[in-house]
């Protein structure tokens, strides 16, 4: 803990010898075939690669792979994290074969044990996006990013429904990463798609959207069934947030089970509530579209940092990017316009402002 502490602080000296130091500790209690003692190896490679000795981080990793394989098993998420790792390491070393399949198996393996609303699982759709992406693999790429969207479209909807305005801002600007890297992709291979309309009006609607609003309304309605039956849904969907983020082992209840109860209380209660109802409409960008005249168009307007890939794999953001969705009726897919950078716009608002 002090390790990642001084690693925050930007103290590498003191880091690895505080790494170093809980290995051996580790080993002389555990011995080095303890679960503690991978954890510290675990550490010691993060902290390896972030010095780019990548030969290092990977014997550290195998190290800690071996002793999960004998202690938690094949089919752990801890060992699909660890697989993960590697396949970030094989990368950076261009074994991309190597970094496939671990990217790969890390990916199943989360899926089997902890589902495919997991968040863990939406990570591995897109760590192969990004990696399929540096690969010119776009179509594979494209397939992956619309997964890890379908994940979080489903976790950050749960996790909504139980926060404030504030910790909902918080939260989407953990995320605005991925949405980057998504924007950055179809926008430099130049994919004719709706996602990048569909998640710009995702988050947009995440922030307006409040349950806790509609659970007021409910309640001064003075209709103690009404009331209750959302209280219960309530509680059924804070339930199942949580049995998804279990591994599937540990999981006390079904989902699926709950999920259907869920929604027979949510039937019940869009048939009773027109606020409801309004709440849990879904917008996709086609249903937009479907109500466009001829003449007409929306518009999202967007602006991501943008990262692209070249011949050396992929460049963090250099530049902040604005850009135009704009969804017509006799259109295929959204049309993505781009419009200006960041630094231009500032240096047209700089300028405006000498002469004011």
């Amino acid at each position: 803990n002090l390790a990642n502490l001084y690693k925050e602080m930007n103290e590498p000296g003191k880091v690895k010898e505080l790494y170093l130091e809980a290995i051996n500790i580790d080993e002389a209690n555990g011995g080095p075939t303890s679960l503690d003692y991978a954890t510290s190896c675990i550490g010691l490679a993060a902290y390896f690669m972030d010095l780019d000795e990548f030969e290092n981080a990977e014997q550290l990793y195998l190290r800690a792979l071996a002793i999960q394989e004998k202690k938690l098993g094949i089919k752990h998420p801890s060992y699909a994290s660890t697989c993960s790792g590697l396949a970030v390491v094989n990368e950076k070393m261009e074994n991309n074969k190597k970094a496939l399949s671990y990217y790969t198996k890390a990916k199943e393996i989360w899926q089997e044990t902890l589902g495919d609303l997991h968040p863990y699982y939406g990570l591995s759709c897109a760590n192969l996006a990004n990696f399929y992406w540096k690969q010119r693999q776009t179509l594979k790429a494209e397939e992956e990013f619309i997964e890890s969207f379908a994940v979080n479209d489903y976790n950050q909807n749960t996790f909504f429904q139980f926060t404030n305005e504030k910790e909902k801002a918080a939260f989407i600007k953990n995320v605005l990463g991925e949405d980057d890297n998504a924007y950055s992709f179809f926008y430099s291979e130049k994919i004719a798609s709706g996602l990048p309309y569909t998640i710009s009006l995702f988050r947009r609607n995440l922030i307006l959207s409040s349950l806790q609003s509609l659970k007021q309304q409910l309640f001064s309605t003075n209709d103690s069934v009404l009331s209750n039956k959302f209280n219960e849904w309530m509680r059924l969907k804070k339930y199942l947030s949580e049995l998804y983020s279990m591994p599937v082992y540990e999981r006390k209840d079904d989902p699926v089970k709950i999920e259907e109860i869920a929604g027979q209380l949510e039937k019940e209660l869009v048939r009773s509530s027109s606020g409801f109802k309004k709440q849990m409409q879904k917008t996709d960008w086609k249903d937009i579209q479907e109500k466009l005249q001829g003449d007409e168009a929306s518009i999202e307007f967007v602006s991501f940092h943008y990262n692209h890939v070249s011949k050396s794999g992929m460049q963090d953001a250099d530049s902040i990017l604005y850009i135009a969705l704009i969804l017509k009726k006799d259109k295929l897919f959204p049309e993505m316009v781009s419009l200006f950078k960041e630094n231009q716009l500032m240096d047209v608002l700089s300028a405006e402002g000498k002469k004011e």
